[in-house]
């Protein structure tokens, strides 16, 4: 058996730990620093008090200007968060300088501060520094230190379930320095006035290695997903490139201080470039094209966001939109839409489970971070772990369920819903309806683009996704479909699973028609000895008592009906061909017996069309009445039978050049009320037309 540390989910679970590790040690060097009480905002070109963070800084009210610090003068530029956006290189450095002369006033344990009222009367305050608590943290740490940690973690998440593939690869190392970029820019935003300005000029320059490295990782993932356009060696072209960049921009080479944001801009382009070669790549491929479709939108949003209210703007000589803390908020949007991608296109062809992975370690981790703030809140650790355990198990977990079914919802219908449809099909007339029912659900089900007989009657998922296989079932063959969702998406085993167990279901359906068929047929052989050894043995002998009276004939007549109907309780489909053959045949004796001719007329290109031997008895019988109406009513000398064969529909026209009476005084006797019940039963009707010179009997029934 694996060890715990071999698992996914134990990889990802200490790999959150130790973000939450680092965070933890970032907020501890920032609560360890001297505070003031307050907080320090730019106003109109001024510092002003923003907001009162600690007791030690009551005595200084909000809105105050701030004048300077142990004598030194507070300058608006001493607040600068991204001083690398803004400044030159011999600004930043003369930045860096007072931030060391800020925070060596900084070292004693009091502070005098000279300050204006709102009057515009001065004030000198004498200030206790004390270190602040983890409440007085920004917003802007904790939302830098949980964007960094999520995109590592996203990252790492494809890269643990799929650790040779060179695109999980890739995607994991832009995690990891986006990462690397924003834990330093975390610690820098954390400052009330002043850091060692040593400590944020590594800080600074940690910040962007991960950002150069960062687009490094993002060109090369677009070289190689979902086409590899280069080969792995090559990536480090990418990477080299941006490593010389980042050397020269740390030994101040470079023109201005902002001037890796070109670089950055440069490497985004480039990315767009590649994208629109790889749409060009998987032209053709709906699977991989719909992956890179969404691959891209999520990329591009972040992307775009950021270069907008961010990068142009210093470039262009203008302050960013937006603070650098809520800028990274666009790559996590980036990160999260790769994530829901994982679910609808399978990016990286990872299957359902690994959402359990994710979901067990938000899990763990809601816990302990609820637990962690009721103890900074000022509970108990003993309170705090209930209560977390509780609200995680009132809200978390509930949501969590609600999530996941939302994540697997395949929308497909229960076994329930489709049983009457499974029951249709095996109940259906003939095999080919049987198959063309069978691929309308299938492509209910799944939307494919293509539907093809199967080369193997095994099911499981072919070509890793595009292509999944349906076993057969009785007479049904395995059919194979291609490229699930019209092409949005790939197979899943669950599909599969599914497929196979639906494919199940309706064999056993068709096995419980086949015994149903089996009882039915030895049924009707038992009824056709008995009226085969019963009535036909009484019937012959009526025949050979009532021989030479015109009684025989009706015995003969009656015999012959017999015969037919114990012929369709145990016979085989008939084609149309040879059911009119035998029609004709027998008309064509009887029209003898009468003296009377037979003109039979029908198409040579007769459809391939076969009738049950129920259908060809009952149509044989309705032919026969018609032939015995004429020669019982008209004493004909000439029989027209025409027969027509539409699209769909058997047409029978029967007249004669006999006595000729009006269809409208004829009474409905037993002959027309059967044949116009047989005919309704099977879906047709019987008309009566007349002429001056002739009366027509037209009878029609559907060819199915």
């Amino acid at each position: 058996m694996r060890s715990l540390s071999a698992r996914p989910t134990y990889k990802l679970f200490l790999l959150w730990l130790l973000c939450l590790l680092l965070g933890m040690a970032a907020a501890v060097y920032a609560v360890r620093q001297p505070s003031l009480g307050f907080t320090l905002e730019v106003v109109n070109n001024q510092v002003r008090v923003a907001r009162i963070t600690a007791p030690q800084g009551s005595a200084i009210p909000p809105g105050a200007r701030v004048l300077h610090l142990n004598g030194m003068e507070v300058l608006p530029g001493d607040l600068y968060n991204d001083p690398d956006m803004t400044l030159s290189f011999e600004e930043m450095n003369a930045y860096f300088s007072r931030l060391d002369a800020l925070a060596s006033v900084l070292q004693g344990k009091q502070a005098e501060l000279g300050w204006v009222d709102g009057e515009g009367r001065r004030h000198t305050t004498v200030i206790e520094l004390q270190t602040r608590s983890l409440r007085d943290l920004s917003h802007q740490f904790w939302f830098v230190w949980l964007v960094g940690s999520l995109c590592l973690m996203v990252g790492a998440w494809v890269y643990i379930l799929k650790p040779q593939d060179w695109s999980a690869r890739l995607f994991a190392l832009s995690g990891l320095f986006l990462m690397v970029s924003a834990f330093p820019a975390a610690i820098y935003y954390t400052r009330e006035l002043t850091y060692d300005g040593g400590l944020l000029r590594v800080l600074l320059i940690l910040n962007h290695f991960g950002a150069m490295m960062y687009m490094g990782a993002l060109i090369g993932l677009f070289l190689r997903y979902p086409r590899a356009l280069v080969g792995p060696r090559h990536l480090l072209w990418a990477w080299g490139l941006y490593l010389l960049l980042f050397v020269l921009d740390t030994a101040q080479v470079l023109v201005r201080a902002h001037d890796h944001m070109l670089s950055i801009t440069a490497g985004m382009l480039v990315v767009c470039a590649t994208a629109v070669v790889q749409w060009w790549m998987t032209r053709g491929q709906p699977a991989e094209r719909a992956a890179l479709r969404w691959f891209l939108l999520a990329m591009l949003v972040g992307l775009s966001l950021t270069m907008v209210t961010f990068i142009l703007p210093p470039l262009l000589g203008e302050p960013p939109m937006l603070p650098t803390a809520y800028v990274f908020g666009f790559f996590l949007i980036m990160y999260i839409g790769i994530a829901l991608g994982l679910r609808r296109y399978r990016l990286f062809d990872m299957d359902e489970w690994s959402y359990r992975v994710l979901l067990w370690v938000a899990g763990a981790s809601s816990v302990i971070a609820l637990d962690a703030l009721l103890i900074f809140a000022g509970l108990t650790q003993g309170a705090s772990l209930g209560i977390s355990l509780l609200l995680c198990g009132w809200l978390y977990f509930p949501f969590r369920q609600w999530l996941w079914q939302r994540i697997m919802d395949k929308r497909t219908p229960g076994f329930e819903s489709l049983l009457p449809e499974l029951s249709a099909i095996a109940f259906t007339a003939t095999e080919s309806e049987q198959r063309t029912r069978w691929e309308a659900l299938l492509r209910q089900l799944y939307d494919p683009l293509e539907v093809r007989p199967g080369e193997t009657d095994g099911g499981g998922i072919r070509e890793e996704g595009l292509a999944m296989q349906v076993p057969g079932c009785g007479r049904l063959p395995a059919y194979e479909l291609r490229y699930a969702g019209h092409g949005a998406r790939l197979f899943s085993s669950r599909d599969a699973t599914f497929a196979a167990s639906l494919s199940h279901l309706l064999e056993q359906v068709l096995s419980g028609r086949s015994s149903y068929e089996q009882g039915v047929a030895q049924e009707r052989l038992r009824l056709g000895r008995d009226l085969h050894d019963n009535i036909g043995a009484r019937l012959l002998k009526l025949i050979h008592h009532l021989r030479g009276t015109p009684d025989a004939d009706v015995a003969r007549d009656a015999m012959k009906d017999l015969r037919t109907a114990i012929a369709a309780m145990d016979a085989n489909p008939v084609p149309l061909a040879n059911a009119l053959a035998d029609w004709r045949a027998e008309a064509g004796s009887r029209c003898d017996a009468a003296a009377c001719c037979l003109d039979w007329q029908q198409p040579e290109d007769l459809p391939a069309v076969q009738f049950a031997p129920r259908a060809k008895a009952m149509l044989e019988s309705v032919m026969r009445e018609l032939i015995t109406n004429a020669l019982k009513h008209a004493a004909p000398k000439l029989i027209e039978v025409e027969i027509a064969a539409g699209p769909g529909m058997l047409r029978a026209c029967v007249s004669n050049d006999g006595d000729i009476a009006d269809p409208l005084v004829w009474k409905s006797g037993y002959g027309l009320r059967n044949m116009r019940g047989r005919l309704e039963e099977l879906g047709g009707h019987l008309r009566i037309a007349s002429t001056p010179d002739k009366v027509q009997l037209i009878a029609e029934v559907p060819l199915t």
